[in-house]
């Protein structure tokens, strides 16, 4: 494990590695998974993500369970239009 991101750095020019891979490799270790099953838990990690930012941004937005938070993404993207920020998704 690194304790910064400039022995990450280090490391990844030393081991001609990319930040990608070596996030990879680490997780691996630590979970004792595969480098497929890492990956598959990347993808579908960032597919809750994106999905979550399009609930956030579409229609009303979303509500905590509480409802004392909430549709704010929906507010910032009406006060701002379509930015680069909701591009990607």
């Amino acid at each position: 494990m690194f304790d910064s991101i400039r022995e990450t750095i280090d490391y990844a020019v030393e081991n001609n590695m990319s930040f990608a891979d070596i996030m990879v490799k680490e997780e691996m270790e630590l979970s004792g998974k595969s480098r497929d099953e890492v990956r598959a838990q990347m993808k579908q990690n960032l597919d809750v993500m994106r999905d979550a930012v399009i609930k956030g941004t579409t229609g009303d937005g979303v509500e905590s369970v509480t409802g004392y938070t909430g549709h704010d993404a929906a507010k910032l993207r009406d006060y701002n239009g379509n930015t680069s920020c909701f591009v990607w998704i």
